[in-house]
């Protein structure tokens, strides 16, 4: 199965196995589906969620990671929950999910009034 984005010719083309794609599919059209675009909603600061990344335009891997800052006083930082390292630059969260609570102590500079996680 291939998949072609429709008014976008730049972007690549998927290609599924039939089975991976129906899943895909299901998942997809679930109208309660467990993944946030991080577009249209940050993860909390400081919780582990589970993320898909893009690697370039044709590679993505799902990964634990955890937001550290606002991203209001320079770039987003991400971090890899298992080796505790910055991601590199060129690997972009695209969705998350939350996993069993997983939360960090919040420093008492982040956890000041009005510093809600909100996307410019």
């Amino acid at each position: 199965m291939e998949l072609e984005y429709e008014g976008d010719p730049s972007l690549p083309v998927v290609r599924f196995h039939l089975h991976c794609q129906t899943v895909w599919e299901e998942v997809r059209q679930a109208r309660n589906s467990p993944w946030t675009l991080v577009s249209n909603e940050l993860p909390p600061l400081l919780h582990i969620v589970e993320a898909r990344l893009s690697l370039s335009t044709q590679r993505a891997i799902i990964l634990n990671v955890m937001r550290v800052n606002h991203g209001d006083t320079g770039p987003m930082v991400w971090l890899n929950a298992t080796t505790n390292s910055p991601l590199p630059s060129h690997w972009q969260p695209v969705e998350w999910r939350p996993v069993a609570d997983l939360q960090l102590r919040t420093p008492p500079e982040l956890s000041l009034p009005g510093r809600a996680s909100q996307r410019a």
